[in-house]
């Protein structure tokens, strides 16, 4: 499976202490048919700004959100006697 990259800057200056947050909402590809346990979340940031300690600019999540349910249908029939 190949991954994509999102590109979410440059972001506004902030001030000292403050943070941002960003949510990404994705879907599968219809075609996926795993668990789950093969996705995964990495972010980075960098800073134009120097930066003393580069050690905890980088996040990797594991199975981000748990694991994909199987899929499922909910089918119903109704039926009318003349």
């Amino acid at each position: 499976m190949s991954g994509d990259q999102v590109d979410c800057g440059p972001e506004a200056t902030l001030a000292p202490g403050a943070s941002v947050t960003w949510v990404f909402r994705v879907k599968l590809d219809p075609d996926y048919t795993g668990d789950g346990s093969d996705i995964r979340n990495t972010a980075v940031v960098h800073s134009a700004t120097r930066d003393p300690v580069h050690a905890n600019n980088e996040s990797t999540a594991g199975t981000p959100g748990g694991t994909v349910d199987k899929p499922t249908a909910d089918l119903e029939v109704t039926k009318k006697t003349p």
